[in-house]
């Protein structure tokens, strides 16, 4: 186990009625928020008006922005930023998923930048200062609400970038899996494969550390045992419950936590398909992971062997167990998740894989595990089309 720092300032609060002390919270640092949504979930779940009502008794004056899209989009953001500055809030509140907690994010630190925001994402400015951030969780899967990072797109140049800073942790998020149980199935499908690629970025990074491990296979674990229960039935809270903590757990730091640096390539590979074709960041996801995965593998065969024996229960020599559980999982994402693996269901052709390669949002040499150049990519890429 390698040495580490663990830091998560976030307060969570998870259950039935949990809202009831948002107003309090809230109060200790702001007294006029931006309030952040996406494109009417929220009003739907009768979320936002509760949200509105606590607001209103608490004497916290707030200003709204509507509209935030999957893949959120840089120009929200900056829309946002110039609202928040024309109004002088204290705080930025997000209610939503992963999209709206990230465009918070980047419109508190935005806030305090007097040239681009976009300038953070290119690393040539550094986050100084950022509004107090508050999330109310509507959809699971990308922790946005429980860890530092958000990620943007700049639709002009079909980059997909991200930020860092211990200053965009939210202050306190707010879970209640009453408010996600109308959530449609392909969207748990996706957010279901965005937590397993978090896990994996940290689990499959070369490391091996048995606790840690441990906690990574009991998150994998809990989200295979609640996709089908919430299939069933999506109001069942407590399936819910742990999808949702399962996720926030997923990428909050802790499962890098003697680990020392993830491998993000899927990630990144997939932020390219979605800022040049549009696709949900989960399917992206469902088509890259199992084909890094099968391109990568070779690398640590044991840790691979791990994961066959842990998650399916399988037995045999560690290669065979290796590969085995790979095409067990890809059998997971197309029979449980009802997702493609493959570039080519999406009409996206062979001949367009290099483009993709190309794509700004990729950072070469980009992975931990195994060090990917462009010609790497496209190998992973021509795996998807099988």
């Amino acid at each position: 186990m390698k040495s580490f720092t663990y830091y998560n300032p976030t307060k969570v609060f998870v259950g039935s009625d949990v809202l009831e002390n948002m107003g309090t919270t809230i109060q200790k640092k702001a007294r006029k928020i931006l309030l952040l949504t996406g494109k009417g979930s929220a009003h739907k779940t009768g979320v936002y008006q509760r949200v509105l009502d606590i607001l209103r008794q608490s004497e916290i004056q707030y200003v709204t922005y509507e509209g935030i899209q999957s893949n959120p989009l840089l120009k929200d953001v900056q829309e946002a930023i110039d609202v928040a500055k024309k109004e002088e809030v204290d705080a930025v509140l997000a209610i939503g998923g992963g999209s709206v907690i990230d465009s918070a994010k980047a419109v508190a630190a935005g806030f305090f930048c007097e040239d681009n925001v976009w300038d953070f994402f290119h690393r040539t400015k550094t986050i100084k200062n950022s509004l107090p951030i508050y999330c109310i969780l509507t959809i699971s899967g990308t922790a946005s609400e429980m860890n530092g990072t958000a990620v943007i797109t700049k639709q002009e140049t079909n980059e997909k970038l991200s930020i860092k800073s211990e200053l965009l942790f939210p202050r306190a998020t707010w879970i209640d899996p009453m408010y996600q149980s109308s959530i449609p199935t392909n969207q748990l499908s996706y957010t279901a494969m965005d937590i397993m690629s978090h896990v994996f970025e940290y689990y499959f990074a070369g490391y091996h550390t048995y606790f840690v491990d441990s906690v990574s296979e009991s998150i994998m674990k809990t989200v295979m045992y609640a996709v089908p229960l919430l299939q069933a039935n999506p109001n069942n809270l407590d399936a819910r419950a742990e999808f949702a903590w399962a996720a926030s757990w997923a990428l909050n730091g802790f499962t890098a936590c003697g680990r020392g640096y993830g491998d993000f390539s899927s990630h990144r590979i997939g932020h390219a398909i979605s800022a040049m074709y549009g696709i949900a960041h989960g399917q992206t996801l469902a088509i890259v992971q199992p084909a890094w995965m099968r391109y990568c593998y070779i690398c640590d065969i044991q840790k691979f062997a791990r994961f066959g024996r842990e998650l399916f229960g399988l037995q045999g020599n560690d290669e065979a167990v290796a590969s085995d559980g790979i095409f067990r999982f890809i059998d997971w994402v197309h029979s449980v998740l009802g997702l493609t693996t493959s570039l080519s269901d999406l009409g996206i052709r062979a001949e367009d894989i290099k483009k993709i390669a190309m794509n700004d949002s990729i950072p070469y040499p980009s992975g931990t595990l195994r060090s990917l150049n462009q010609e790497d990519v496209i190998h992973v890429l021509r795996l998807s089309n099988f």
